[in-house]
């Protein structure tokens, strides 16, 4: 299972390696894709769920134990955190929330948006949904 379930995400490319050709896997996840799967596996992660506007953000709150939330912006990319979002200019693709209320004003600040990351470049990458869970101490 886990093997068609990796497959299903990689990406195939050919390349010579010492006189043989080899076959690598190039895997692009989004971080709630690989939280799910090792959960699959029995691998512990965080509690949480995505979201595309502000009332599914309000729901995937209510159904997490705690106050306090990490919103994360599904792009792939690396350097999210220190990104900056355009035309509105809202800073940060990884926000710290302490109530559903704050969780809420910053999904629709991030979904819709472009993210520009040092790794995106200027053009960035749209950012269509976000990855809310509970926050770990």
């Amino acid at each position: 299972m886990f093997k068609k379930t990796f497959t299903n995400f990689a990406k195939r490319s050919s390349s010579l390696v010492n006189g043989h050709n080899q076959v690598f896997q190039r895997v692009f996840l989004h971080e709630y894709q690989a939280a799910k799967l090792f959960a699959e596996y029995d691998i512990p992660v965080s509690k949480g769920g995505i979201a595309s506007n502000a009332k599914e953000a309000l729901e995937v709150t209510q159904s997490l134990p705690d106050t306090d939330y990490i919103v994360k912006a599904q792009v792939l990319a690396g350097g999210r955190g220190r990104g900056h979002f355009v035309p509105s200019g809202f800073k940060g693709g990884v926000q710290v929330c302490y109530s559903p209320e704050d969780v809420t004003a910053v999904v629709e600040k991030m979904c819709g948006q472009t993210l520009v990351t040092q790794q995106t470049g200027a053009a960035g990458k749209p950012c269509n949904f976000v990855y809310i869970v509970e926050r770990q101490f």
